[in-house]
């Protein structure tokens, strides 16, 4: 399937790139099917508004590539991608797809446990995520940074905040109530144990610093003041 594309699959009005060499052959062809983040690409299309916007967890940039197709000529727009592997996919694809806007990726992972974390990279990249566990899992090293230390974050009086990054959500929630406060749209997936009471908990997280939700497709919600 992907070599009969050339590893570029039909994609939000181009070709989005998907090595699976690299992905994994699952998300490759979730890619392909469009169901590849599905719910967050439907959100984005009805919420997102024109304004500067931080993604956390671009992976290949699919969620890139449909925020890119709602945002305005040289608006900023931070990425954030811990995996390295995906770093040469993704900055592909932010050519193809958002050479519009004043991109800046930052190869790091958000996290507040620490100047380092550990990373576990899986075969499909979807699966990639934090690694919980002690001692040799395989995992690696990558440099940890907050939500507010992202270069340019501090200068966007007005931003929006697209967020996939497997249960972080809840930290950034915790620990960014000043730069919550600059940001009109929230779109998020929702992580937890059990999906029902971790979505319905992280709503309520959010009204406290005055957010309403304006949509959900499963376990993705987007937010809005």
């Amino acid at each position: 399937m992907a070599w009969f594309f050339r590893n570029r699959v039909p994609w939000a009005g181009g070709r989005l790139l998907v090595d699976p060499a690299v992905c994994g052959a699952r998300t490759v062809a979730s890619a392909f099917f469009g169901f590849y983040e599905h719910s967050e690409r439907r959100l984005i299309r009805r919420h997102l508004l024109d304004i500067d916007t931080v993604e956390l967890g671009s992976s290949v940039g699919g969620v890139t590539a449909e925020s890119a197709r709602k945002l305005g000529r040289q608006r900023a727009l931070v990425c954030v991608e811990a995996n390295p592997n995906l770093q040469w996919i993704l900055a592909q694809n932010i050519q193809s797809f958002a050479s519009h806007l004043k991109v800046l990726v930052v190869p790091k992972a958000v996290a507040y446990s620490g100047t380092l974390v550990k990373f576990s990279i899986a075969a499909n990249s979807s699966d990639s995520r934090l690694s919980q566990k002690d001692g040799d899992d395989g995992s690696i090293s990558i440099e940890a940074v907050s939500l507010r230390e992202l270069p340019g974050v501090d200068a966007m009086n007005r931003c929006q905040l697209v967020c996939d990054i497997e249960g972080g959500e809840w930290d950034i929630v915790a620990n960014e109530h000043e730069l919550l406060s600059r940001c009109e749209r929230i779109i998020a997936e929702v992580h937890g144990a059990n999906m029902v009471v971790s979505f319905d908990r992280f709503c309520d997280c959010l009204s406290k610093l005055g957010f309403r939700l304006l949509g959900r497709d499963g376990y993705v919600g987007a937010f809005g003041r």
